[in-house]
């Protein structure tokens, strides 16, 4: 339990999570077992930090995956980065419904995470959910930068094709409201890196 309340960097704690791993590793589902107790549910951030030291098991994401509703969003947050540091390709599938609600707090950084682990054809639903994002978002425009960001990490060619048309000159009767200066730039960005 003192543990729990020591810094992450301080020797003893690592030395825990390197046993707990090897129990974990050895079949004991430590971490699971920490995970139901409610009262631990306090430290699940610090629970976290395991993961930035140590790989995260194809066990613990699919937990993660499971459970993902009952994390509050700082520890959503933070398993994202979990994702992004390790490079989880397996989870790639779990961003792509995260871009299904657009609109959510957690999409934009599902788009950052995405463009480390992406594949081809990935392109497609980040397209999808810049189309689905409500029009009149507060978060819009910030979201369709990310998106263009993303597009050119990924390197997909249905990306560079919405890349080519975001960047594009407005057309005679287009409202510029619909896709602002910062949007064309951010495309032009994208188009560069490829």
């Amino acid at each position: 339990q003192k543990i729990e309340q020591e810094p992450s960097d301080n020797p003893g704690w690592k030395k825990t999570a390197e046993l707990l791993d090897a129990l974990e590793t050895a079949g004991q589902h430590v971490y699971e077992f920490w995970l139901e107790w409610p009262e631990k549910r306090e430290y699940l951030e610090k629970f976290l930090d395991i993961f930035k030291v140590l790989p995260l098991s194809g066990d613990m994401e699919d937990y993660f995956e499971r459970h993902w509703n009952s994390f509050r969003p700082e520890a959503q947050a933070k398993i994202l980065d979990i994702v992004e540091q390790w490079e989880r390709g397996s989870f790639r599938p779990f961003l792509l419904r995260l871009l299904e609600k657009p609109e959510s707090s957690l999409a934009p950084r599902a788009l950052q995470v995405l463009g480390k682990i992406g594949l081809e054809g990935d392109a497609t639903a980040v397209v999808q959910a810049v189309q689905k994002y409500p029009p009149h978002g507060k978060e819009k425009e910030a979201f369709w930068i990310q998106a263009c960001q993303t597009l050119g990490e990924l390197e997909d060619p249905a990306g560079i094709e919405a890349l080519m048309e975001w960047a594009g000159k407005y057309k005679l009767m287009e409202s510029r409201k619909n896709r602002s200066l910062e949007v064309r730039r951010a495309a032009l960005e994208a188009l560069r890196l490829n």
